[in-house]
């Protein structure tokens, strides 16, 4: 038997049934399921993961995206502080030799270890430069 606090709940069974299968049609993420529901990204991953709301899901975990690491690539981490169009930016200015990985980092607030992992596609990895018109 599963010992439960629904009077605690922030979410009814149908919000939740409706929430995993928001996350598994692949349109959502973790951020903007939180968003919608106003709760917690942790709690978002605690449903998706059977840790929470187990006599709704029946302790079943959704399944995760594994191709990434993190399971959500890009725009769909639930943590990205750069856009796609930042990231190819990124790319661009240090190529084309306008600017140094600390002065990009500064100009996007994020670490010169970032961008060079972005430069050298370790991170961003599945974002596929633009071809230049000439």
């Amino acid at each position: 038997m599963v010992k439960t606090n629904k009077a605690r709940r922030k979410l009814s069974d149908d919000q939740v049934s409706e929430l995993c299968s928001l996350y598994r049609s692949g349109k959502y993420t973790y951020q903007e399921l939180s968003k919608r529901y106003g709760i917690g990204i942790r709690t978002v991953h605690n449903i998706i993961a059977g840790l929470t709301y187990k006599d709704v899901t029946g302790g079943e975990t959704v399944p995760i995206n594994r191709s990434s690491r993190s399971g959500q690539a890009g725009e769909m981490h639930p943590r990205h502080k750069l856009s796609e169009e930042q990231v190819l930016e990124i790319r661009e200015l240090y190529r084309d030799g306008i600017m140094s990985q600390s002065e990009i980092a500064k100009k996007y607030g994020v670490s010169q270890c970032r961008v060079s992992l972005i430069v050298n596609r370790k991170s961003w990895y599945c974002l596929e430069d633009k071809e230049k018109d000439e």
